[in-house]
């Protein structure tokens, strides 16, 4: 490979030829007659002055042994020419040497000794390079690489505009600036005291949808038949159970993947009751309503899924009472009920 530079603005050269070279490289001798060969005459009349050195060099060719040439010239008219190559060969570059030598001081007789336009054969690559000026001579300012910069240069990625995952979680870790909502299906069981006769099993579920700290849903519990006895000997009284719908909304809290729930719900709620020990049997049913307020612990392992416990109060938003011909009343609701349920919940997205 060979890198080549040609230069003006150099200094006066003192000697007529001076050359340098290593033993394994052509002489002084050699190279003069390289350029006497060119010109087709002798260099004695010749009014040319040049310096010219080759050195080993492993810069600019990955490392491999190479010799690099540094060779200024004058011609009679005074111009300075300098060149700079580097080629593994140092006999190629006592030829361009002795080449450009001979193109300095006479390029038609040049021409006309090569046969071809007489211009250095191994130049495949030119780049911009500073050298050495005259004192006197402002320092010419070197233009950046143009590659270099390029590559240099700091790549920004673009902005990316995709829409972020929707998640459920509340936490902030889990942050998703956008108002669509995810959908909830929880299923809920657990024990339920004070609003029956005696604490007993309940079973329930919600649909709904929610926002990172805001859910709305729509539920239904069931209450297990509970037995309220008035007279134990013979038994008489009522098998009393409960069904509510329910509406409401929850504060969402948390923190990492634990949520905690505040939650607020409107009950419309059916007393379903059924005599036992009494000459007629009958069924009977009450409807009332209520308010339940709660709140709960709930850990969401996955994007999807989600379990935990909570626990509810019910508040009637009167008194009521359910009673049987013959026997009288024979159950009243406590002014607030309990309810405590493990809680399954799927998500979607």
């Amino acid at each position: 490979m060979l890198l080549f530079t040609a230069l003006l603005g150099m200094p006066a050269i003192d000697e007529t030829i001076s050359w340098q070279a290593p033993a394994e490289c052509p002489s002084r001798d050699e190279m003069m007659r390289a350029v006497e060969h060119y010109i087709g005459r002798p260099l004695a009349d010749e009014r040319v002055r040049a310096r010219g050195s080759i050195t080993p060099s492993a810069d600019e060719l990955g490392g491999a042994t190479a010799f690099e040439l540094q060779l200024r010239v004058e011609a009679h008219d005074g111009a300075p020419l300098g060149r700079r190559l580097v080629d593994r060969d140092c006999t190629v570059l006592s030829d361009a040497a002795a080449l450009t030598i001979a193109i300095t001081i006479d390029p038609d007789a040049v021409e006309r000794a090569t046969g071809s336009r007489a211009v250095p054969q191994a130049t495949p690559q030119a780049v911009p390079q500073a050298v050495p000026r005259a004192e006197s001579e402002p320092r010419p300012v070197r233009r950046p690489d143009v590659e270099r910069s390029d590559a240099r240069r700091r790549t920004v990625a673009p902005r990316d505009r995709t829409p972020k995952r929707v998640r459920c979680a509340p936490s902030p870790a889990s942050r998703v600036r956008t108002r669509v909502p995810c959908a909830t299906l929880g299923l809920d069981t657990g024990i339920q005291a004070f609003t029956l006769p005696a604490v007993g099993p309940t079973l329930g579920g919600r649909i709904g949808v929610a926002w990172r700290r805001f859910a709305l849903h729509l539920g239904a519990t069931h209450m297990f038949r509970r037995r309220a006895e008035v007279q134990a000997d013979p038994p008489k009284g009522g098998d009393l159970a409960l069904t509510h719908a329910s509406v409401g909304a929850c504060a969402r809290l948390g923190v990492w993947r634990i949520e905690f729930p505040l939650c607020a719900d409107v009950d419309v709620v059916a007393f379903s009751g059924r005599g036992f020990g009494v000459t007629t049997a009958s069924r009977a049913r009450v409807p009332y309503a209520g308010a339940r307020f709660g709140a709960g612990a709930i850990i969401a392992p996955v994007r999807r899924f989600a379990t935990g416990i909570r626990v509810d109060a019910t508040v009637p938003f009167a008194a009521y009472r359910f009673k049987i011909d013959g026997l009288g009343t024979v159950f009243r609701p406590t002014p607030a009920g309990l309810r405590a349920v493990f809680v399954l919940e799927l998500r979607a997205p």
